[in-house]
């Protein structure tokens, strides 16, 4: 049940907003938090019900694993709670991988199972081995076990994340939201759930058209030219901003309809100005899971720089490997890596050989930086997106002019009869026009402000600041730049969420949404 689907946008959400309040007009709070968790039960039921038993075996295990941990406070019990965690993740997402990449290298036969990986199981996994080690270190849990297994699956972050932290969640669950504050909770909620929608279903699932056909392209063998190549590429790299971040906004709308604070996860990626900036701006949660949970335990830069370069390259090596059982995703994580280890070489060779800082060129070099990070981080969404790696070589050599630059643009591919939907079926016209819409993505993404200051309540959210949990370092969601952002009120968000829903229902109910990427994740 995607978020875009007619059963839950006209079904599932209102029905359970509406009976959730209903419980909560009779002063029931407990049981409105268990009327919660079993409609995120039945919401994940609703993808795969076989998989059901797995996210339950997965809340009590850890439940009682955790409170065995705090009470006996020994390390052998955290290992086995990790390790029972990992292993359920290694079975159904790298258990056949594993198996051909042993069969290739020693030639040797073996019989690959039929493995359906279960949705959301990296990500509430990761959650809750993040659990784990908080009630290691700090001798503390959850003794209420409703309020656990909400942390764990309540459903607006339950599929793709943001991957929460429990000191920012479980606090929440026991606090009734005040009165006066619910007409603002659904006006915010209402007004970024459907920025998220517009982003999915105006933007997203329509440049994936283009980039899907250019990558097919590849894949069958069509050699790109330069200016093919680089659309495609960054058509994907507008795809998938516009696909996750606009799924992380309909999370946090929708868990705003319940009073509950998700964290921010994506605050202007493309904004960053090197390597280290990206990762606090984009995937914010999953890249402080990977800070704190594996960065710090390796390490960290505590031992030296040589250390921590190669902190740097295991911690976004896994980070990759997350990603899915493929070597594109492995290269993909090392490619990342090696990038923050020499963005981290040159800040430390900088500050030994005291290189000064010019005024007069502070303004060109964060844009050139913004510049050169942009193209780093858009060739690496060749190797995210690629099937093989063969195909992603493919793309990237043809990114440095080897097949020409502009010979007949797409013509020599779009009626390949491999290729599936042309672009031409897309809602930009001829496929020579992709050009103009990358630049209009480029100027809303370079040039606007990003949802949460459109929207305009980034105070309402666990902001950088507030939480000690949120990457630090990152930029301060401020509105600084757009003085036409500053009128206050729930007027503003009642007519943003009109004009928004108006036009994401036309284009609806004329195409079917298409599943989000991070769902296979």
């Amino acid at each position: 049940m995607l978020f875009t689907s007619q059963e839950f946008l006209f079904s599932f959400l209102p029905i359970v907003v509406i009976l959730y309040y209903i419980i909560r007009i009779f002063h029931a709070h407990r049981v409105s938090l268990a009327f919660l968790v079993g409609a995120s039960l039945l919401y994940y039921a609703w993808w795969d019900i076989r998989f059901l038993p797995l996210l339950v075996f997965s809340v009590i295990f850890n439940y009682y694993c955790a409170k065995a941990i705090a009470f006996y406070c020994k390390r052998s019990l955290f290992f086995f709670g990790v390790l029972v965690n990992i292993l359920l993740v290694f079975y159904f997402k790298y258990y056949n991988f594993f198996l051909s990449n042993i069969s290739n290298l020693f030639q040797v036969e073996f019989t690959l199972s039929e493995i359906t990986l279960p949705l959301a199981l990296s990500f509430f996994s990761f959650q809750q081995i993040a659990y784990l080690a908080d009630c290691y270190k700090t001798k503390t849990c959850e003794k209420n076990f409703f309020d656990y297994s909400l942390f764990v699956t309540f459903f607006p972050q339950l599929i793709m994340g943001p991957i929460v932290h429990h000191a920012e969640m479980l606090p929440q669950f026991k606090v009734a939201i005040p009165r006066d504050k619910i007409l603002r909770d659904f006006s915010i909620g209402g007004g970024l759930f459907l920025i998220g929608l517009f982003k999915k279903l105006l933007i997203a699932d329509q440049v994936a058209v283009f980039s899907d056909s250019v990558f097919a392209a590849a894949q069958s063998g069509v050699n790109l030219t330069f200016v093919e190549a680089w659309s495609g590429a960054l058509a994907y790299t507008f795809q998938i901003y516009f696909d996750f971040s606009g799924y992380t906004d309909m999370a946090v709308g929708s868990a705003r309809f319940f009073g509950i604070h998700l964290p921010i996860n994506f605050n202007s990626p493309y904004k960053s100005t090197n390597p280290s900036d990206f990762w606090t701006r984009w995937h914010i949660t999953l890249s402080r899971f990977l800070r704190d949970y594996l960065y710090f335990p390796l390490g960290g830069n505590r031992f030296g720089i040589l250390r921590t370069l190669i902190n740097l390259l295991i911690t976004m090596l896994i980070g990759g490997l997350w990603h899915g059982a493929n070597w594109t995703f492995v290269i993909w994580g090392a490619y990342h890596g090696l990038l923050l280890a020499s963005y981290h070489l040159i800040k430390k060779l900088s500050a030994v050989f005291l290189i000064p800082e010019i005024p007069l060129f502070k303004v060109i070099r964060k844009y050139f930086s913004m510049f050169l990070t942009f193209t780093l981080v858009v060739m690496g969404w060749v190797l995210f997106r690629s099937d093989s790696i063969e195909t992603a070589l493919s793309i990237l050599k043809s990114m440095t002019l080897k097949n020409g630059i502009y010979p007949g643009f797409l013509s020599n591919f779009v009626s390949h009869e491999n290729i599936g939907v042309s672009f031409m079926n897309g809602i930009i016209g001829e496929p020579s026009s992709c050009i103009a819409w990358l630049l209009f993505l480029a100027v809303v993404v370079f040039m606007l402000p990003n949802s949460m200051q459109l929207a305009h309540f980034f105070e309402e959210t666990i902001s950088v600041k507030e939480s000690k949990y949120v990457t630090p370092g990152s930029e301060p969601l401020a509105i600084t730049g757009y003085p036409w952002l500053l009128f206050k009120g729930y007027v503003l968000y009642p007519m943003i969420g009109f004009v928004v829903l108006s036009v994401s229902l036309i284009l609806y109910m004329a195409s079917d949404s298409s599943p989000f990427i991070y769902t296979v994740f």
